[in-house]
């Protein structure tokens, strides 16, 4: 119930005003709130004309009864918790989603719940070095560089390992470090052994000793492309591989570290911009 609770003082937190054009031929508008038209989108997607709970959230033996909003979060089933915040964070203004992301994330992480909200989506964790500490900071570094189709692939792999399309995940986890080479080489084309070679020749591991470099390239960056090949996209000849989950979590896993890696790295190079000259004004007063 403790976090049921941190969850609703966040969503009003968040809640904010809103202007709503109910009718498309009329330009009026009426005031609302994001919270307000939470409740009504919920009672659309079940198709209720009321929202239920339990009419006592802290007994699981009180009957149900038309609730708010409120009491709603507090007394309904743990999924519709979830519907409730992926539908407020989609009312949100633009500039918001990424600090309510951060404190519903939080309010999870500290009461050990294994759900975190991503792009609006809610995924449950495997592991929390997995999705707090790889996975989610992928997202955040590949979102702030711009590096969307590298992102893109990244989400829909994940959400492939949680729909059950493991071969899926593999190939898109795949792509998605792919992508991410191909946006720091500046290419629109190439395998995985192209690009790899080729962002090791373009001195992006020269850091490393000269006699190291090429092996980095062969041993650990293609440590994910193998899974791929031989797990994913390409054929596995007579014998047919069956992907589990393991391998699955495995190629993903590998894909935020790898991915995370190159984009660090690529961060790294960038020039630092000039700073601009110190001035001193003798007329400040003081």
């Amino acid at each position: 119930m403790r976090l049921r609770t941190r969850l609703w003082m966040t969503l009003e937190k968040f809640n904010s005003s809103l202007r709503i054009q109910r009718d498309p031929g009329d330009s009026w508008e009426s005031e609302s709130s994001v919270l307000e038209e939470a409740a009504l989108e919920l009672r659309r997607k079940y198709g209720v004309e009321h929202l239920w709970a339990r009419s006592d959230p802290y007994s699981k033996d009180s009957p149900s009864a038309k609730v708010g909003l409120r009491d709603f979060v507090l007394g309904c089933f743990p999924a519709q918790v979830l519907d409730v915040i992926e539908i407020v964070n989609s009312l949100l203004w633009a500039e918001v989603p990424e600090k309510f992301h951060r404190e519903v994330n939080e309010a999870f992480e500290d009461e050990e719940c294994p759900w975190r909200l991503s792009e609006g989506v809610f995924f449950q964790i495997d592991s929390e070095f997995l999705a707090v500490h790889v996975l989610a900071k992928t997202q955040e570094l590949l979102r702030a560089e711009r590096f969307q189709g590298a992102l893109n692939e990244f989400a829909e792999a994940r959400a492939d390992l949680q729909g059950g399309d493991l071969k899926d995940a593999v190939t898109k986890a795949c792509k998605s470090l792919e992508s991410a080479l191909k946006t720091v080489l500046g290419r629109e084309d190439g395998n995985a052994s192209d690009l790899i070679r080729a962002y090791v020749e373009a001195g992006h591991c020269n850091d490393l000793p000269e006699k190291d470099r090429r092996a980095f390239g062969d041993v650990v960056l293609m440590a994910l492309p193998f899974l791929g090949n031989r797990l994913g996209r390409h054929g596995q000849g007579s014998d047919v591989i069956e992907v589990t989950r393991p391998y699955a979590e495995l190629a993903i896993h590998l894909a935020g570290s790898l991915v995370q890696f190159v984009v660090q790295k690529h961060l790294t190079s960038k020039p630092k911009p000039p700073e601009a000259p110190t001035t001193i004004d003798d007329d400040v007063p003081f």
